[in-house]
């Protein structure tokens, strides 16, 4: 009996202790438990919009899973390839997001160990702009994705980081049950052996009580093919306005002045000659890594505030390091050992004085102009005197006629081997061509209705036909650089250039943060995205993101603190440098494997003309899946490869069958 009752009382505690522990398990009356942080993530093409909105794809994962599908693409030597990764909160919001691309090894059947460092990998966060008047062709409001604010800021601390202050994680960070893509970026250095590179990106994040969520690590592998796509046999010209950079360089709206541009000296030009030449370094070498070139030649100058060519003629002295490393010649000024190699020169026109505007205008003009051009001729040297070109005119009336002709005739005599570039429509012209013109910009959008009465009277004559596109009427229709359009957009324009046979791809700017309204100096593309409007009524035109692919890259409001910091770029400039690499693959295609090869290659992104039909634009369609794009790079990869002794792995399966090609225009 006595045992008995132990025994029950025994059984007693327990209970009393079970329910003591239970009830410390549970929270009084009105306290709220946040439950752990947790988030789904998946992959997305470059070219992919995501959206905060975006439910988790077929192929998402919680974290808590630890089910991990990794990251597997292709890339050429001196390629840049890039993928999102989208993250999307649960219970509560993130912060302190933070990726960590490894290194990437590749063990080869000699058992040697070739490693692609994690230094070539960058990491950046999507950020997105507010569309509140949609591009004219389209109707979206509201969020879309574009700039990229780097992860790592220019003086190597974290997005968010503030001086002297604590940094604000929120930066970083994701909303529960938002979407939030980021944007990792990888280089493969020309110097890397071919091979099949693993490796991991280390996903940490903090949840909004301060709890850990979960780590994860997402398996990493680059196929490295044996080819390269360092040439750039396509000549680019972009413009920007150094004006609007400066006024966003920092907080005084103005270049900074010596030794005040933060950061390591590998994240900037070393301060050697003025103040714009090392904050400009930045600018000129993220186009140069986007394979465009500056429509400028930007080191040009020692002019005091302005870049423009000085007043005074016989003060033309180039800065003779900084010119030979923009054109690829001299040793590395800019960035350690880095020679920015641009492919074409512009001689610097715009903005310059009388006497470059209208040589013609008085005798002064004309002695001071012909001055100018023997000059800058002198300072290119015979070398790259093939790169330059002149461009002072943009898109003539008819009655400008003579005068273009004759502006081209005096550069021919005063800078012998410097190439005469004008816009042109070909309808003022009367469909002529215009005597001593090297080099003809044609318009995207109707190349190929004048093709058979313009173009191919130009290519006929010997000369060269860039292309270009701007805000038009047929955006819809036609691939341009608007934030509305798909991504696809922009890397369209390597293949169209191909398929059009033109020697050069043109863009107006940049940076064209110019105000829209009242007697505003700035527009702030953060926050008002429509670059570009004009007409009333019924013949309004708007254009969201036109003149306008990149963004200031000292901005507190979104945790870039770093002054002097290079540009913020955008997706759309990564769609433009992967077209521009696909240039590349195709050229390489028909150099090894034949033009019709290359040709139906093209066919799988720009499909056959349909008929002519009055009030129908005459343009051929186009691919706007990402995916797409990124099958065909694959397919010329595996191609290409396989043209190589290398042994190759291929990525993507043997090539799949690929439509006949239309017959070229040209």
């Amino acid at each position: 009996m006595a045992r008995l009752r132990a025994r029950r009382f025994s059984a007693r505690i327990a209970l009393l202790l079970i329910v003591a522990f239970t009830l410390a398990l549970v929270p009084p009356p009105g306290v709220a438990v946040a439950a752990p942080a947790d988030y789904y993530f998946w992959y997305a093409y470059a070219a992919d919009k995501v959206y905060p909105t975006t439910t988790p794809t077929s192929g998402a994962r919680l974290a808590t899973t630890r089910r991990i599908t990794g990251i597997s693409f292709s890339a050429a030597r001196s390629e840049f390839e890039g993928r999102q990764i989208a993250i999307r909160p649960t219970s509560q919001a993130l912060r302190d997001i933070w990726l960590e691309p490894s290194d990437l090894t590749y063990r080869d059947s000699d058992g040697i160990t070739h490693t692609l460092d994690s230094s070539n990998a960058s990491t950046y966060k999507v950020h997105y702009v507010n569309i509140t008047a949609p591009s004219t062709g389209f109707t979206r409001k509201g969020l879309e994705p574009d700039a990229l604010l780097p992860m790592t800021l220019a003086n190597g601390e974290r997005l968010g980081w503030r001086p002297g202050t604590t940094p604000d994680l929120t930066r970083r960070g994701a909303n529960a049950n938002t979407t939030q893509p980021f944007y990792v970026l990888y280089k493969v250095p020309e110097e890397t052996v071919p091979g099949v590179y693993t490796g991991s990106i280390h996903v940490t994040a903090t949840g909004a009580d301060g709890t850990p969520a979960p780590a994860i690590d997402i398996p990493m592998t680059i196929t490295v093919y044996p080819f390269s796509v360092a040439q750039r046999t396509l000549k680019t010209s972009f413009a920007m306005n150094l004006q609007w950079a400066a006024y966003t360089n920092s907080a005084a709206h103005g270049w900074l002045g010596m030794n005040a541009n933060p950061g390591p000296a590998a994240t900037r030009v070393a301060e050697r000659t003025t103040y714009k030449g090392d904050q400009m370094g930045g600018w000129l070498k993220y186009m140069s890594d986007h394979r465009v070139s500056p429509q400028a030649m930007l080191p040009a100058w020692e002019s005091g505030s302005d870049w423009a060519p000085p007043v005074d003629n016989g003060d033309m002295v180039a800065r003779h390091a900084e010119l030979t490393d923009y054109l690829g010649t001299g040793a590395a000024t800019t960035y350690t050992g880095t020679r920015l190699a641009f492919d074409t020169i512009k001689l610097p026109e715009y903005g310059a004085p009388s006497y470059v505007t209208d040589p013609f205008a008085n005798a002064t003009n004309t002695s001071k102009a012909a001055q100018y051009y023997r000059t800058m001729a002198a300072e290119i040297g015979s070398a790259n005197i093939g790169k330059a070109y002149a461009y002072p005119i943009d898109e003539p009336s008819a009655s400008k006629r003579t005068f273009v002709e004759n502006y081209a005739a005096f550069v021919h005599a005063n800078a012998p081997g410097v190439k005469f570039f004008v816009t042109v429509d070909p309808t003022p012209m009367n469909f002529t061509l215009l005597k001593n013109v090297d080099i003809y910009g044609q318009r995207l959008p109707f190349f190929y209705r004048d093709y058979d009465a313009w173009v191919k009277k130009i290519l006929n004559a010997g000369k060269q036909v860039w292309i270009y596109t701007h805000a038009t009427y047929y955006q819809a229709v036609t691939p341009s650089y608007l934030i509305d359009q798909p991504l696809t957009s922009t890397r369209a324009q390597g293949w169209f250039v191909y398929d059009s046979g033109a020697t050069g791809l043109l863009y107006f700017n940049i940076n064209a943060w110019r105000p829209q309204v009242g007697s505003a100096t700035f527009r702030d593309p953060y926050v008002d995205p429509l670059s570009y409007r004009t007409g009333t009524g019924t013949t309004q035109l708007y254009a969201n993101g036109d003149g306008s692919l990149v963004y200031p890259g000292y901005y507190p409001a979104l945790g870039l603190y770093v002054e002097g910091s290079p540009p913020v770029g955008s997706l759309r400039m990564e769609g433009i440098r992967d077209g521009l690499e696909d240039y590349e693959y195709i050229k390489l295609v028909q150099s090894k494997l034949g033009k019709s090869k290359a040709d139906s290659y093209v066919a799988g992104i720009i499909g056959d003309l349909a008929p002519r039909q009055a009030g129908v634009l005459y343009f051929p369609p186009w691919q706007k899946s990402a995916s797409t794009y990124d099958k065909i790079r694959n397919q010329m990869g595996s191609a290409i490869s396989a043209t190589f002794t290398t042994p190759q792995a291929p990525y993507d399966g043997p090539p799949r069958a690929i439509v006949p090609r239309r017959p070229k225009l040209r």
